[in-house]
C-alpha cells in the first residue's frame, strides 16, 4: 500500500469521525431539555447538595447549617441514604 493511499484512508476516517461527532452534537442539542430550573427559594439563602465523598464529611461537620437553610439537590442526591437524613 502506498503512502498516498494510507494518507487517504486516514483522511477519510478523520472526516467520518468529524461527521459522526457533528451528528452527535446535533442530537444532544435537539433532544436536550431547554434548561433545568429550580423552584424559587423561600429563604434568602439556600444550600446546594450533590453527592460524593466530600458530602459525607460536610453532612457530619455542618449538619446544623443544612437544617437552617433551604436545600436544593443535584447529581441524584435525592436517591441516596443521606437525603432521608436531611
Amino acid at each position: 500500500m502506498s503512502t498516498i493511499e494510507s494518507q487517504d484512508k486516514k483522511l477519510v476516517k478523520f472526516i467520518n469521525q468529524c461527521i459522526n461527532t457533528f451528528i452527535s452534537l446535533i442530537k444532544v442539542i435537539v433532544l436536550s431539555k431547554p434548561s433545568a430550573r429550580f423552584p424559587q427559594t423561600k429563604m434568602e439563602n439556600c444550600a446546594i447538595l450533590g453527592n460524593g465523598p466530600s458530602l459525607n464529611v460536610s453532612l457530619q461537620k455542618y449538619f446544623a447549617f443544612f437544617k437552617q437553610h433551604e436545600l436544593k439537590c443535584v447529581n441524584n442526591f435525592s436517591i441516596t441514604d443521606q437525603y432521608q437524613e436531611v
